[in-house]
């Protein structure tokens, strides 16, 4: 994916991401990170990253004639990606803001060739392997064969880098999360036709861990 010039960057972007293992919100203004707030993810992560927009608002740094919010849609935690994406609507709302949903392989890749890999643990004893924006589920012991040098970057990128080494296959391995800059470079790439434009849903691989139960509820105990 080409980084977007500085002359095409226009809008100022509040960045939101809670799908790895971080929880960031962030205030890009023409390719420069003018503020950035993060923390490891653990458990609270809706409460923590409306806290975090509620202090970079009030800083007025997301300001300006265009702003937009761009948000990672996944792959990733479930309750991280559904709470930064209900939250991003809520500001938009709140301030006339446009949404553009990134990938967490989109914004990985920015600034870097397009060839990128891009490997995310799934916690699920298995990856999310990003190959040219098709994500498939995989485990370790099934990486597809590759013609090497190959560059892989995501939180999971050391750990299939040494699967597939021990394969004989020459892998740069780049440990990372997604960033504010490449959020807002990949939501940038999609306004200017670069990408094509994501729907703003959650990118799910696997199916949710906890399940709804089919039974009808039990009726109410009658006083």
């Amino acid at each position: 994916m080409r980084r977007a010039s500085s002359s095409e960057r226009l809008a100022t972007v509040l960045t939101l991401d809670a799908a790895l293992g971080r929880v960031s919100a962030g205030v890009v203004v023409r390719g420069a990170v003018i503020t950035e707030l993060a923390e490891p993810a653990a458990h609270g992560q809706p409460a923590r990253l409306a806290a975090m927009v509620r202090e970079l608002l009030a800083g007025g740094a997301w300001s300006g004639a265009e702003r937009i919010i761009a948000v990672t849609l996944g792959p990733g935690s479930f309750t991280g990606i559904r709470a930064a994406l209900a939250l991003a609507h809520g500001v938009a709302l709140a301030g006339a803001a446009e949404i553009v949903g990134v990938s967490v392989g989109d914004a990985l890749r920015a600034g870097r060739a397009e060839t990128a890999l891009v490997a995310v643990d799934s916690r699920r004893g298995h990856v999310h392997l990003d190959i040219g924006g098709e994500i498939k589920a995989i485990r370790d012991d099934a990486l597809p064969g590759l013609t090497g040098p190959v560059e892989v970057v995501g939180d999971a990128a050391e750990r299939v880098a040494t699967a597939w080494r021990a394969r004989g296959i020459a892998v740069r391995a780049v440990e990372a999360v997604p960033e504010p800059l490449g959020i807002a470079i990949a939501a940038e790439a999609q306004r200017s036709g670069a990408l094509p434009r994501r729907p703003l849903v959650p990118i799910y691989v696997d199916p949710p861990a906890v399940r709804l139960s089919l039974r009808r509820p039990r009726p109410s105990p009658t006083a």
